[in-house]
């Protein structure tokens, strides 16, 4: 687990259609960069159940796991590549 705390740029919903559930997914620009793999990594989606109760603009912090997965785009389908995420349950 680590612990992130950044800056919301972007947020939208999406159905997954493997889980059956409505996920929320936050664009958030880290306060400081995040190494994976070697890379360092300054803006990150945020893949989450919880509810998108906060705004653009917004500071949070969170708890997760890093890993890399193919995610939803704004038209609706699958990544190209994997991309780096952090799959989250708490947002505060």
């Amino acid at each position: 687990m680590m612990r992130v705390r950044g800056e919301i740029y972007s947020k939208r919903s999406y159905l997954d259609k493997t889980l059956q559930k409505t996920m929320n997914i936050l664009f958030i620009k880290a306060d400081e960069s995040i190494n994976f793999n070697g890379d360092l990594i300054k803006f990150i989606p945020i893949i989450s159940e919880c509810s998108a109760n906060f705004s653009v603009g917004e500071k949070i912090q969170l708890e997760g796991e890093i890993s890399t997965e193919y995610i939803v785009t704004s038209l609706g389908k699958r990544s190209f590549e994997p991309v780096p995420v952090i799959r989250t349950r708490s947002i505060s």
